[in-house]
């Protein structure tokens, strides 16, 4: 087969470079100063796509989304918004924006063009996120107990959850399995938002001077902006630690526990996933000044997740390498078992969405394979990309990546 999306083949390699012992989590700021202090949400085409809220707090009035490239070349993407916070890329490569000063989620399509995608039951709207269906969830920043709206791909709008434990939620994630997980603006709080609809706590992170900005989730787990000057990387089981930033307040680049934050507020991960983009403002005056922003990237990200299981992992619970890699119509997949149990075998894109459920059942021990045919849930053909297959147990989840090339 004749080899072609070279850029693909690049980003495969990266994908399955395992991290050495000498990387190291570092931030770099990418950019001049720019006003863009809103969500930032990574491409399909693995640039940034930075929003602008506003200038303060309190005059939400930024207008443009801006594309920011890895190398920090940033352009304007679209404009005509009103407090341009969250947002969050489909399947398609749409992207949805909500306009906190507006009450209105914007769709943006990879030309540029906007429209108005959802008004009903949305106030103060910031997090969006979508799932592997094409919902789009955002959360509204109210006073008293916030709340998530969802609205289907036909457009209808309803109430997902309110919860108390919601106060002003901020930014918005979903994971592999559906759930949600908002950041409060107000405190400390990581909410998570079942399937159903049913928020619990999951994790309490610092307060001092506020709470949290937006969060992302990879590699199965959380990574979150805090206006304490920390990006905080916060597990499943709810058990959290710092990934960068000293807690003083400030903008000094080098390694993770050297760097300084001062407002970090929108995160999301380059497709590759060992690169964090996050925006922050730069002028440490106090206040609710937003303006003017910059973005930095943190790298070196991988180095604090544990390797990938393999047949050779003390338990033998593992993914074996797809044959052929890079593939035209199907692939094997294969998987190995110590013991019995109930298992998983997905294929994800790279956005996280789910496209194919290949096993769900109770498995023996042993080595297994399955084919995909390149093929989605509905059993349509999906595009040529990178895909991710992953092994999940009830406490485990393991992943590597492939390429279809069409």
């Amino acid at each position: 087969m004749r080899l072609r999306y070279p850029l693909l083949l690049l980003i495969l390699a990266a994908l399955t470079t395992a991290p050495t012992a000498a990387q190291t989590v570092t931030v770099t700021t990418i950019t001049p100063e720019f006003n863009a202090s809103g969500g930032v949400s990574v491409g399909p085409d693995g640039n940034a796509y930075v929003a602008d809220f506003g200038a303060t707090l309190s005059t939400n009035g930024g207008n443009t989304i801006y594309r920011v490239e890895p190398d920090g070349t940033t352009t304007v993407f679209a404009t005509g918004f009103v407090g341009a916070s969250g947002n969050a890329f489909d399947a398609a490569g749409n992207l949805y924006q909500s306009n906190i000063g507006a009450g209105r989620i914007s769709k943006v399509t990879p030309a540029g063009v906007v429209s108005t995608y959802a008004t009903t039951n949305i106030a103060g709207p910031v997090g969006v996120a979508v799932d592997a269906d094409g919902n789009v969830y955002n959360t509204n920043c109210v006073s008293g107990a916030g709340y998530i709206t969802k609205t289907t791909p036909a457009q209808v709008t309803t109430v997902f959850s309110q919860s108390a434990l919601m106060s002003c939620p901020n930014g918005l994630t979903i994971d592999a399995n559906g759930n949600l997980y908002t950041a409060n603006f107000n405190d400390g709080r990581i909410v998570k938002i079942a399937p159903g609809g049913t928020a619990s706590l999951l994790a309490t992170l610092s307060t001092a001077p506020i709470g949290n900005g937006h969060l992302t989730f990879a590699h199965g787990r959380l990574y979150v902006c805090n206006w304490s000057g920390r990006i905080y990387e916060v597990l499943l089981d709810g058990t959290s630690r710092v990934l960068a930033g000293t807690g003083q307040l400030g903008t000094t680049d080098g390694p993770g526990d050297q760097a300084t934050f001062y407002r970090p507020n929108g995160i999301s991960a380059s497709v590759t996933g060992d690169t964090l983009y996050i925006n922050q403002s730069t002028q440490v005056v106090g206040g609710t000044q937003l303006h003017p922003n910059v973005v930095r990237m943190i790298t070196g990200v991988l180095a604090t997740v544990d390797v990938e299981d393999g047949p050779d992992s003390p338990d033998g619970f593992g993914l074996l390498p797809n044959t052929p890699n890079p593939f035209g119509t199907s692939t094997r997949l294969g998987y190995t078992l110590a013991r019995p149990g109930s298992v998983a075998l997905r294929v994800y894109n790279l956005l996280g969405q789910r496209v194919r459920t290949l096993v769900d059942a109770v498995r023996p021990s042993g080595e297994h394979t399955v084919m995909w045919d390149g093929r989605n849930d509905a059993g349509d053909p999906v595009a040529s990309g990178i895909y991710l297959y992953a092994l999940e147990g009830p406490d485990r989840r393991t992943t590597r990546p492939m390429v279809l090339l069409r």
